[in-house]
């Protein structure tokens, strides 16, 4: 799917969340100088007729101060759709992918621990830093 969507977060459930995407040519992250970057290189592309330069994938755990216990687990619906609704916003508001898929994930975990959609504490959720 990536040469059609650029960039996938697949949920792990309790696990967190695995970011894959395609980084294009000029991107940062493909910088032999960029040690932050290099754990999750997968691959760089050696040819120049094509705007994609490498593979990068990245996994999140979820975050130590959002875990949660069996019995504090109402309901798994709409924890998805809440995942990928605070991404949204971190990105709206000019964020990278990077920098809000714990926030994402803190949002998730509000609406996991409340019966049926969207959890109320999702809405005191201001910051993802």
């Amino acid at each position: 799917l990536l040469p059609f969507v650029p960039c996938i977060l697949t949920k792990l459930g309790g696990e967190g969340v695995l970011l894959t995407m395609l980084l294009r040519r000029d991107d940062a992250r493909l910088s032999r100088k960029n040690a932050a970057a290099a754990p999750y290189i997968l691959a760089r592309s050696g040819s120049t007729d094509s705007e994609v330069g490498g593979a990068y994938v990245r996994h999140f755990p979820v975050p130590q101060d959002t875990l949660l216990d069996a019995d504090e687990i109402a309901s798994v619906n709409g924890a998805g759709d809440t995942l990928l609704g605070a991404v949204l916003v971190g990105l709206a508001r000019g964020e990278g992918v990077e920098e809000v898929v714990d926030f994402g994930q803190r949002a998730a975990a509000e609406t996991l621990k409340q019966r049926g959609g969207v959890g109320d504490g999702v809405s005191k959720l201001r910051d993802w830093k």
